[in-house]
């Protein structure tokens, strides 16, 4: 047998029954340990991540500062932009209060003021200070939005808080399919 017809022979092995241990060897082999190490890891990665995303949390959340109020035991009063709510109804949603490095509380929206109101109208019915008013009010009308916390308060009265209101939660794949 010529070199030429010895190649094409040994080319063409797949469709013939293997002759010899070696060439059996070539079959059973898939890959090298290092190429299924990383089909493994890329199925657990995707397994994983199937995983979460159907069972896992997306939170859509908003940023406010409020004030301790003094004359209500366990609330806080926030000031929402009017332009921020964009016609959302926060009433009953959760909420999470935080006092830097001194308080960290959960609670939920209790009331929201039903008509927006000036930054002036609220400087005045509040009595607010320049600083507090430069501090709570940053645009020209708000929405008055009271939070109830389990936590006391009292020894914060009149102090600045920051709350994340959670505005909507879902699912990651349905945040996918929208």
């Amino acid at each position: 047998m010529n070199e030429g017809a010895e190649r094409s022979s040994k080319s063409n092995i797949a469709p013939q029954k293997s002759q010899t241990m070696d060439q059996l060897d070539q079959y059973i082999r898939i890959g090298t340990p290092g190429v299924i190490t990383l089909i493994i890891a890329m199925v657990l990665v995707l397994a994983a991540v199937t995983y979460w995303g159907m069972t896992g949390t997306l939170r859509e959340t908003t940023l406010i500062t409020g004030i301790v109020d003094a004359s209500k035991e366990k609330e806080i009063r926030c000031f929402v932009d009017a332009d921020q709510m964009e016609g959302q109804s926060l009433v009953g949603k959760n909420a999470r209060i935080s006092i830097p490095y001194r308080l960290k509380a959960d609670g939920s929206v209790t009331a929201c003021s039903p008509i927006a109101q000036s930054q002036e109208d609220l400087a005045e019915t509040y009595q607010f200070s320049r600083w507090e008013v430069n501090q709570l009010l940053n645009g020209t009308y708000f929405y008055v939005i009271d939070v109830k916390t389990d936590q006391e308060l009292k020894d914060y009265d009149g102090e600045l808080v920051e709350v994340t209101v959670v505005i909507n939660e879902m699912a990651p794949i349905s945040f996918l399919i929208q």
